[in-house]
């Protein structure tokens, strides 16, 4: 607790004492190339955990006492925790809510040296005194050499003690062989089982096939599932989503050969709300994929930043989507907008002032140069208040202006932005959050000023480099 405040906070720049004026925070910064934002001092019991992990003493405990479940989840959650079989069974068998396994291959096949196994109908063979011991079910472990080891496929029935599992995510890091999507079946059918799973991710698998997550169709209970980098994923194990998981409410899809077809059964799936297709180069918002027709969509995501391949679309196909997404909220899209007809010459514009998008509040663009911005848009977006673009100039912060209920703006380039440009930024007085990538040098000082008289503004980022906004990856 820092002295002289009412919380938590970061350490004292001073003598201890109550707050002085010079305290209080004086208006927007400049920050530096690299954003430092201050942080709250995380709990005591959380710096114990990751010291816990760091340390390597839980590789040498037979058991876990009781812990609240945050605790459980943090430890499984540390990047510097080793997990092998061993570590994972303390884990789930604690009571652990959330696993992630950044390496599944070495979790199947990596024994720890120096550990010895015991069940009750095994007493002939006595137990070194100063080695690690840990108790097993008998269907866990078997004889070799004289020593009880993991079995080499029944350890996934660990899985099954998980009742109070609900988020699992399953990576592979290093080469497998073809008896990865065996293992990873059987884990699957171990957690519908024994759990109510409600977020189910996968990826980097390259002999994980769509008969292997077949056991994922049958969890009921799922809401979020998220698929990345399985080259084997075909389009006919997608369509079976939307008849299989009517708990689905967010599913993310990343680097997956599938094409169109794959969402056939969309319209009819009953609440899905969120939905991400990224690296998906065989997607081009074709018959039957018509994601306007989902009633309960409220986020699409269309191939955002950070992508390696590029989704190229019909303009006309992006047009009629926009037109008759009335309920949508989130709307981030990066395709490559591609006239109908090869030999065509109509330009290819998104033209936002023919669009039905009156509930969005979150507008992401990064083919600027290929939408159209209306010069009156609080009657076509009313409920706008986050706005990224990858590129703008004058006439579109002038736009941008006369948005009323913007609260966030992120420019990714400021490159065509003259110091002069930046005065129209003194009518945004409800703007709470400013970002400004690319910026010249020479304009530094005008955005400064521009925005020194905003009210509401709480963030201020300026930088010389392209920013990109800070997205969450599927992994």
């Amino acid at each position: 607790r820092v002295p002289g405040h009412g919380g938590l906070g970061p350490p004292l720049s001073r003598e201890p004492g109550p707050p002085r004026q010079s305290d209080a925070p004086a208006g927007p910064r400049l920050c530096p190339h690299l954003c430092r934002r201050r942080v709250p001092v995380p709990p005591l019991w959380r710096m114990c955990t990751a010291a816990l992990a760091a340390s390597g003493r839980l590789q040498h405990l037979a058991t876990l006492p009781a812990l609240r479940p945050a605790v459980v989840d943090a430890l499984a959650a540390e990047p510097s925790l080793r997990l092998d079989k061993r570590t994972l069974a303390l884990l789930v068998d604690a009571g652990a809510t959330q696993l992630r396994i950044r390496d599944f291959w070495e979790l199947c096949y990596h024994e720890f040296p120096g550990w010895e196994f015991w069940r009750a109908d095994v007493d002939r063979f006595p137990l070194r005194p100063g080695v690690p011991r840990m108790r097993l079910p008998d269907h866990l472990v078997r004889l070799r050499d004289g020593l009880l080891c993991f079995d080499p496929e029944r350890w996934t029935e660990v899985f099954a003690w998980g009742g109070r599992l609900r988020s699992l995510t399953l990576e592979s890091q290093r080469d497998e062989d073809a008896r990865s999507g065996h293992l990873v079946a059987a884990v699957l059918a171990r957690v519908q089982q024994g759990c109510h799973l409600r977020h189910l991710a996968l990826g980097f698998f390259e002999n994980v096939r769509a008969l292997h997550l077949a056991p994922a169709l049958g969890m009921r209970s799922l809401a979020v599932l998220e698929l990345s980098h399985l080259p084997h994923v075909n389009d006919a194990l997608v369509s079976r989503i939307w008849g299989f998981l009517p708990s689905l409410t967010r599913l993310r899809l990343n680097h997956l050969p599938l094409s169109d077809h794959a969402f056939e059964g969309l319209a009819d799936h009953p609440g899905l709300r969120d939905l991400e297709i990224k690296n998906c180069p065989y997607v081009r918002l074709r018959e039957p994929f018509r994601p306007h027709t989902c009633l309960n969509l409220r986020a699409l995501r269309l191939n955002p930043p950070s992508s390696k391949f590029p989704m190229v679309a019909c303009f006309r196909e992006v047009q009629l989507m926009a037109e008759h997404m009335h309920g949508l909220e989130r709307l981030v899209l990066g395709v490559e907008l591609v006239p109908e007809e090869s030999w065509s010459r109509v330009t290819c514009a998104l033209d936002l002032r023919m669009n039905r998008l009156d509930s969005l509040r979150h507008l992401e663009l990064y083919c600027i140069h290929q939408v159209t911005f209306p010069k009156r848009p609080w009657r076509y977006l009313r409920c706008l208040e986050r706005l990224v673009v990858d590129k703008a100039n004058g006439f579109l912060l002038a736009v941008f202006s006369k948005i009323a209920t913007l609260r966030s703006l992120h420019v990714c380039s400021c490159e065509n932005l003259q110091p002069a440009d930046f005065g129209v930024l003194r009518s945004m007085l409800g703007l709470e959050e400013l970002t400004l990538g690319g910026l010249p040098a020479h304009a530094e000082a005008a955005a400064v000023n521009a925005v020194a008289g905003l009210p509401e503004l709480r963030i201020l980022h300026l930088h010389r480099a392209k920013e990109l906004p800070t997205y969450a990856l599927t992994f």
